[in-house]
């Protein structure tokens, strides 16, 4: 039996990505991507620190959100160059 996937509301995304956002100094880039009800975080590879020095907090704020699964795209801002 399949399931259709739920899809995160776009007004809670948006609110989750300021408050995300905020945590962070402007010059970072922190990209969230909404996966069905994973959340995947891209970031450049600096960042990678800072983004886990933080997941107490970033955590709770995707999940409020809806999502299930919060995941570090390892391959950091280069993905989203090349278009993956």
């Amino acid at each position: 039996e399949s399931f259709p996937m739920e899809r995160i509301q776009p007004e809670r995304l948006k609110e989750a990505k300021t408050v995300i956002q905020k945590l962070f100094a402007r010059n970072r880039f922190i990209q969230i991507v909404a996966e069905g009800k994973t959340a995947r975080i891209r970031t450049d590879e600096n960042s990678f620190i800072p983004v886990m020095m933080k997941r107490d907090v970033i955590v709770p704020v995707l999940q409020d959100a809806g999502f299930d699964h919060v995941a570090l795209d390892l391959e950091g801002v280069s993905a989203v160059r090349r278009g993956n």
